[in-house]
């Protein structure tokens, strides 16, 4: 590891945050700047090697892990470095420290869990995040386009049950104010209508854009994905004070 030193038990590639500094434009330095100002600690960088070699398989793309004490963004390839990405993982962390919105985690590490509590969490920021992409000269539409194309290929994804199939339309609809292609939109519009979940879907994505909070937006998709809501917690992260604190998704 000569080319690594530990970070509050995180290990980080020596010059790894300058190399990315010296790849982005002013206007992105700027919200690294203004986030760590907040928080009076640096944001580190690192590439995905070191995740890889410990079996994570998801590396092809960008990642923010943050806590209450330190927060690193883990990068493909730190010799091509993608601002738009890095932009929208800063915004999250932001969000997560400035803004002191609460993350949708689970209780138990168990995969499953884990893994839901992520797909939620990402699929309510990402419309509060991806329109701010575009105060930073990035457009995101033609890589939303793509992904969500992608989401919905294996439709109506037969080896899942009934329930699965309810939440992952549900879930899926929330990504449709992130793409610009009229034509994607028309055609998941009909894959929902044919699973008989079209006005459902309709009324979640109306409810979560009209709900002024965080807390009340858990809640919210909870009732509407029908989940159990006792594997999941709120988790708000106090940065300046370095502490967390942990609370229960109300009932709605």
């Amino acid at each position: 590891m000569a080319d690594w030193s530990e970070i509050d038990g995180v290990w980080i590639q020596r010059g790894a945050r300058e190399k990315v500094l010296a790849s982005l434009p002013r206007n992105v330095i700027g919200l690294i700047e203004e986030i760590e100002l907040f928080a009076g600690t640096q944001i580190e960088f690192r590439d995905k090697s070191i995740l890889l070699s410990a079996g994570e398989t998801n590396v092809g793309v960008e990642s923010v892990f943050a806590t209450h004490t330190h927060a690193y963004i883990s990068l493909p390839d730190l010799d091509s470095v993608n601002a738009s990405a890095i932009i929208h993982e800063l915004l999250h962390l932001r969000r997560y420290w400035v803004e002191q919105v609460p993350q949708i985690e689970a209780t138990t590490n168990r995969s499953p869990f884990v893994e839901l509590a992520a797909n939620i969490d990402n699929a309510v920021e990402h419309l509060s995040i991806v329109p701010r992409e575009r105060d930073y000269g990035f457009n995101p539409a033609p890589y939303w386009n793509k992904i969500v194309e992608g989401y919905w290929r294996d439709f109506p994804w037969l080896e899942v049950g009934p329930q699965d199939r309810r939440m992952r339309c549900l879930l899926g609809w929330l990504s449709l104010p992130l793409i610009d292609s009229n034509a994607l939109a028309i055609d998941i519009r009909a894959r929902v209508a044919s699973a008989g979940l079209l006005a459902d879907a309709q009324k979640f994505l109306v409810r979560i854009q009209s709900l002024p909070s965080k807390v009340r937006i858990a809640s919210a998709v909870f009732r509407f994905l029908q989940i159990p809501r006792n594997n999941f917690e709120l988790v708000v992260l106090d940065i300046r004070n370095r502490k967390s604190e942990r609370r229960s998704i109300p009932e709605h």
